[in-house]
Formats: C-alpha cells, sequence, structure tokens
C-alpha cells in the first residue's frame, strides 16, 4: 500500500537543480506527487510510492545532484487529500 510523504529539504538546494532532480528520480522510482522552492529557502516536496521506492527516493534527495548541498531533511507520513496521478514541479 502506498504510503505519502511530506518533507522540507535544507541546504544549498535552490538554483542548483535540485527541484529537476527530484522529478527526475521521482519519475524513474514511480513516485507521485510534487517538489517546490519555499520562499524560506528549502525545498518541499509530497511523495507518494510504495515502501521500497520510498526508501530509494528519500536516500537520494539526501545526495541531491552534484551543486547541491543537502544538511537536514524532515519528513512525516500525511493522509491525503488529493490525489496525484503523476509527479510535478510546481512553480
Amino acid at each position: 500500500m502506498p504510503k505519502a510523504l511530506k518533507m522540507l529539504i535544507e541546504g544549498r538546494v535552490q538554483g542548483v537543480g535540485f527541484r529537476r532532480f527530484i522529478y527526475r528520480n521521482a519519475r524513474m522510482l514511480n513516485i507521485s506527487g510534487y517538489v517546490k522552492n519555499n520562499p524560506d529557502g528549502k525545498v518541499e516536496v509530497l511523495a507518494i510510492g510504495e515502501n521500497e521506492a520510498m526508501a530509494d527516493f528519500i536516500k537520494s534527495a539526501k545526495k541531491g545532484p552534484g551543486f547541491a548541498w543537502v544538511y537536514n531533511i524532515t519528513y512525516q507520513e500525511i493522509e491525503l487529500d488529493n490525489n496525484y496521478d503523476n509527479f510535478e514541479i510546481k512553480f
């Protein structure tokens, strides 16, 4: 059964291709949801997927793309109030 996680990623994660990196990994792992930049400099992710795929997704988010530097990821499992059929980058 899929689970939904709301993630906040902190570090040098804006202006370094982080959203595109997250998008590609989500699509590769069959995860739906979204990624967006927050005004406070964090990246917000809603990820919905199976347990094994979610574990791989979190591991890749901790690494990030080449110029990113992730120092903290907080996440919590949430109840969905919206259905996401794919993964998108929100602007």
